[in-house]
């Protein structure tokens, strides 16, 4: 994370602001390319800028685009919201995992993973990101901090076809 993000990161956990609200605000950012261009842009005035905000934006996120826009770093936005997302993760002990399936799990299995993912890694909650994947064949595949846990039926063949080779 660069220096400036880095900055802005942690004036937002002083400030203790949501981070739905900072995810709600990049998704808006994101949606529309012409809008970061304005945002970004030194040849538009910041009073066309902060109207824009006013108009667009959830009322919570609106002084740090302004600030972002005064002091010409709106294009750390994306960056501040993901060290902000991590920030808010490291003091609230919440792992980030994704979990990549065939059949969408039940309530109580995605409890149990959670569970899982908590007692392994001494956490208090998983952010789980959940993501439709038919390659799999079947079965799930849940991705966290570098590690894969594999339960997926094309890994349990790539497996079998290893050990079929000679390999281990």
């Amino acid at each position: 994370m660069t220096i400036t993000a880095n900055k802005y990161v942690k004036a937002l956990g002083a400030l203790e602001m949501p981070v739905e609200v900072m995810n709600e605000a990049l998704e808006i950012y994101d949606a529309e390319p012409c809008l970061a261009g304005i945002l970004k842009s030194p040849a538009v005035y910041n009073e066309q800028k902060y109207a824009a905000i006013d108009r667009i934006f959830p009322e919570k996120s609106r002084n740090l685009l302004k600030v972002l826009c005064r002091q010409a770093d709106m294009e750390f936005f994306p960056e501040i919201v993901e060290g902000y997302q991590q920030y808010v993760n490291e003091h609230q002990q919440v792992l980030d995992a994704k979990l990549r399936y065939v059949t969408p799990p039940t309530e109580t299995q995605e409890k149990e993973m959670k569970a899982f993912l908590c007692d392994k890694y001494g956490t208090k909650d998983v952010n789980l990101v959940k993501e439709e994947d038919a390659s799999l064949i079947g079965g799930f595949v849940l991705e966290v901090e570098g590690s894969e846990y594999d339960w997926s039926l094309r890994g349990r063949i790539a497996g079998l076809r290893n050990k079929l080779a000679g390999g281990e």
